[in-house]
């Protein structure tokens, strides 16, 4: 079916990249979206770690405070990637930055390509418009192969015809004649050479 109609399929192809085009712009924001929940999440738990930690250190003053309680395992360190000079943030910033470029490349139609996707569009108009356009390159190339076509072919059989049998050369009328008075004559003499053979 595709194959005499090609719209159909170019119209296919046209909905799945538009579909993936839409989903992937909905995972960039989900991702973003839920890169930032994290994000804000972790860093009032980082907060929150550290505030706790300081109000353990002064309860426990007196008692030479926690790492002399826990011993050595007592300093770690908790990274702050979500602070607003942090990594994390810094990636945020990025994937925003490459969401928003995509939107805008795509937002850059040319003249061809904003022409195409009128032509491939899904309105009336446009449809009939695609089975006129269709209709009339059918028609053109029918025209080339009845006006150009047929003749080529046409010469192209008489050139190898001619070039097949062009070695007998035709006669003209009164030679013809001759020849077959000739040999009309031959005929005879051979006829009456075989009856003098006979009678002897």
């Amino acid at each position: 079916m595709t194959m005499f109609l090609p719209w159909i399929q170019i119209d296919r192809n046209m909905a799945w990249i538009n579909y993936i085009w839409y989903n992937q712009q909905r995972f960039i924001n989900h991702t973003i979206e839920a890169l930032k929940l994290i994000s804000e999440q972790l860093h009032a738990t980082t907060l929150m770690a550290v505030q706790n930690r300081f109000a353990i250190d002064k309860m426990l003053g007196p008692d030479q405070g926690v790492c002399h309680l826990i011993g050595e395992d007592c300093c770690t360190v908790i990274p702050l990637h979500t602070g607003s000079a942090g990594p994390l943030h810094t990636l945020l910033e990025r994937m925003a930055k490459a969401r928003d470029e995509m939107v805008s490349n795509n937002a850059k139609e040319s003249a061809l390509t904003s022409w195409l996707s009128w032509f491939f569009s899904s309105n009336w108009l446009a449809g009939l418009i695609r089975i006129g356009t269709t209709l009339a390159i059918i028609l053109a190339a029918v025209a080339f192969f009845v006006c150009c076509g047929i003749p080529c072919l046409r010469a192209l059989i008489s050139k190898t015809v001619h070039s097949l049998f062009g070695q007998y050369v035709q006669l003209p009328m009164t030679a013809v004649m001759e020849q077959e008075s000739t040999t009309e004559h031959i005929y005879a003499a051979m006829d009456h050479n075989v009856y003098e053979d006979m009678k002897a």
